[in-house]
């Protein structure tokens, strides 16, 4: 089994679906987020709803690297700014940060 990583999974879209502009890439995104959020409203499988969220992931790691981010490393920073906030809960496991 391959191990992927964001220049591998990036590579494979465009040799797959050719070149596309920033904005396709988040329109692709945008309609992975759908079909997931579909599966877990549908009550799907768990492997269901677990292979719509690696579509989700595949998306944004080719975006991140069209953009020259890592995103792995953007997420260990946004975690780190993230946990230094404070937060007002919401009660229903959301919430939002005090700005």
């Amino acid at each position: 089994m391959t191990v992927e990583t964001q220049r591998t999974i990036s590579a494979w879209a465009v040799n797959t679906f050719g070149k596309a502009s920033r904005q396709v890439i988040v329109d692709r995104a945008q309609d992975e987020m759908r079909e997931l959020f579909d599966a877990v409203c549908d009550g799907q499988p768990v492997a269901d709803i677990a292979e719509e969220a690696a579509d989700v992931a595949i998306v944004l790691m080719h975006l991140a690297q069209s953009l020259g981010v890592d995103l792995n490393a953007a997420i260990d920073a946004k975690m780190a700014k993230n946990r230094k906030r404070t937060w007002v809960i919401g009660g229903n496991g959301r919430g939002r940060h005090v700005k």
